[in-house]
């Protein structure tokens, strides 16, 4: 990602390595290829967050995790959401 020339990263480390060498048709993006590399750890789908860094992270079902906003409507019935903390 560096050498593309993103320097805002978020990403989680892991000491996980992979099991089998892996490679890719010339014709395949970056983009895919960083996301297969992510699901062979276990990891989320590289994503750009509210702040403009790429972030990933490991794969958490989303049964046990808290909510991360939370949505209501006030007496004029516009949508809001907050970043739950």
């Amino acid at each position: 990602m560096q050498d593309a020339g993103i320097t805002t990263i978020n990403i989680e480390r892991s000491d996980k390595q992979f099991p089998t060498w892996l490679s890719w048709d010339p014709n395949v993006s970056r983009l895919e290829v960083v996301h297969e590399l992510l699901a062979v750890i276990n990891y989320e789908k590289l994503y750009v967050d509210e702040y403009g860094y790429f972030v990933s992270r490991p794969y958490c079902s989303p049964a046990p995790r808290s909510s991360e906003y939370a949505y209501f409507t006030d007496n004029c019935r516009l949508l809001h959401q907050t970043q739950q903390q």
